[in-house]
């Protein structure tokens, strides 16, 4: 309901509800096992989490698979090109059909890296 009056005002291009913004540092970070590890340990990533519009308000380029749909998302999962370092993928396109938590969450696409609170910290894996 307030998405489409929002939707209605002539200033707004797009609208995207999320928990944070991509550049805030909020400490978001969540511990989850990657199915695919022969020792399933937990890894730790930064967590965002936004609706079907959040690449597309922030700019973040989709480099491989497809963004995660508005019914799905509280099972499909996005990663960026630094998350692929933690699970030793080196192809955007090898980390779609991944899961964790025994198959409870999947990546569907896979996003360009993206500054967590300054530029001069180093990029973090986020999911």
């Amino acid at each position: 309901m307030l998405k489409n009056e929002l939707k209605k005002l002539p200033d707004i291009k797009a609208i995207s509800f999320g928990n944070i913004a991509p550049a805030m540092n909020g400490w978001m970070t969540t511990g989850i096992t990657y199915d695919q590890s022969p020792t399933k340990e937990s890894l730790t990533f930064d967590s965002r989490s936004g609706d079907e519009n959040y690449l597309e308000v922030y700019q973040i380029p989709l480099l491989a698979g497809r963004n995660i749909r508005l019914l799905d998302s509280t099972s499909e999962m996005l990663i960026n090109r630094k998350g692929l370092e933690l699970l030793h993928i080196k192809d955007p396109q090898d980390a779609i059909g991944k899961t964790f938590e025994n198959g409870q969450n999947i990546i569907v696409g896979v996003m360009e890296d993206f500054d967590l609170a300054s530029a001069r910290q180093a990029v973090k894996p986020v999911l």
